[in-house]
């Protein structure tokens, strides 16, 4: 994946896994995770990601049905 297409929790995932600080907005968490895999000699264009957290699908609501009493 690129960098950019990346979720903020992981791209936190990411930083805590090289013992990085994960404070900030995405554009600094991005920035840093950017370094970093430059200096470990990879492509930051081109991230493997292994994300440990399962994307968030919203439940559907279920609602209650109401009854207009006359």
């Amino acid at each position: 994946k690129k960098l950019s297409d990346l979720r903020v929790i992981d791209l936190k995932a990411e930083l805590k896994k090289r013992n990085i600080d994960t404070g900030g907005n995405k554009s600094v968490l991005m920035e840093r995770l950017r370094k970093a895999i430059e200096d470990e000699g990879g492509n930051p264009d081109e991230i493997q990601v292994t994300s440990d957290t399962p994307s968030k699908k919203t439940p559907k609501r279920s609602g209650r049905a109401r009854k207009i009493e006359d």
